[in-house]
Order: structure tokens, then sequence, then C-alpha cells
């Protein structure tokens, strides 16, 4: 969606988005991640990268750079977009990975109960 939406813009910088995604990944997986550090390392990514391509006729050191880092609260350049989006990001990760949680314990219990059920068959059988 990305790539048809914006392009060689996104393909050129679709590392910010890779880590975002892995990281939800690895929180969806049972990580002990904070999703609130996951989201703001995020945008604080995608500030730097915007800022860099929009201001591309000037070279900018890293202690540069780290400053508007530093500056990005002061700054709100998404204004509330971080913050409704966080909301809805936790809702639903939190959700997916307690039902993820809740099915893979399912399974395992429904494995237990087969053995259990196999073993005592077996028994009968025996008598």
């Amino acid at each position: 969606m990305f790539t048809r939406t914006y392009g060689i813009l996104y393909q050129q910088n679709a590392q910010v988005f890779s880590e975002l995604f892995h990281d939800l990944r690895t929180y969806f997986r049972g990580s002990e991640l904070s999703l609130d550090r996951v989201l703001d390392g995020f945008f604080s990514s995608l500030l730097l990268r915007m800022f860099t391509l929009l201001n591309g006729q000037y070279v900018f050191d890293q202690r540069y750079l780290g400053c508007i880092g530093d500056r990005s609260a002061d700054l709100v350049p998404f204004g509330d977009v971080p913050q409704k989006l966080g909301v809805q990001v936790k809702r639903a990760l939190i959700a997916a990975r307690t039902f993820h949680q809740g099915l893979s314990v399912a399974a395992d219990v429904i494995s237990a109960l087969s053995r259990v059920r196999r073993f005592t068959y077996l028994q009968y059988l025996s008598h």
C-alpha cells in the first residue's frame, strides 16, 4: 500500500517502517517491549527522515539532527496523530496478542486432553 501511494519516496525510506513493523511483531509474539517507546521511536525516526528529505539542499550533522529529535515534543510535527495512533495500535495489539495467547493455551489444553484420552483408551483396551 505504501509503495503504491508514495512510490520511490517510500521505497527509499522503508527502513523506518520496517523497524516499526518488526518491533510490533516482536511485541505481538510476547516480548515485553513498551509500545509507547516503539511508537515514540518510530515518530522520532520519521521526523528526522522527513526533515532531512524536506531540506535536502542542506547537510546536517548528527548533533544537529539529535537536537531536532530532542525538541520534537516541543515542535509537535505530527499534531495529535502519534497519540491517537498510539491508543489505536495499543488496543489492537493488546487484544490480538491476548487472543493469540488464548488460542495457544487452548491448543495446548486440547493436545493434553487428547493424550489423556488416548492413554485412558489404551488402558481400557489392556484390561
